[in-house]
């Protein structure tokens, strides 16, 4: 497992324009996508999805889903501190994944 600290890269600022398939978002889009795609994580992925669903519900919409999904997640798994750094140091976040490629790659470049 690749952890983000194994980067190397946390005093440069990142901005994600592209996945490499066309896909665009934040960070935390692209963190979502990868560790919701692991089969292992299907059953937290359900219950994040329907928490949010019933905030939706409720009148109370991300104003960015992804980082709304991240930190619903995080703030069960890495309730000290619930933010997508704080979690990836933390090995929340399999850095492996084939999604987040892409962006490890770059950060070792850097």
């Amino acid at each position: 497992m690749t952890h983000l600290h194994d980067l190397k890269a946390a005093s440069r600022v990142l901005l994600v324009e592209g996945y490499g398939d066309g896909n665009t978002g934040e960070i935390e889009s692209l963190v979502w996508r990868a560790w919701s795609n692991d089969p292992e994580n299907a059953g937290p992925r359900a219950c994040v999805e329907t928490f949010l669903a019933c905030m939706d519900g409720q009148g109370h919409r991300a104003k960015s889903p992804d980082k709304g999904r991240i930190s619903a997640l995080l703030s069960v798994l890495s309730d000290e501190d619930p933010r997508l750094g704080p979690g990836a140091r933390d090995g929340v976040f399999d850095f492996s994944r084939p999604e987040l490629q892409p962006l490890t790659d770059f950060l070792r470049r850097l």
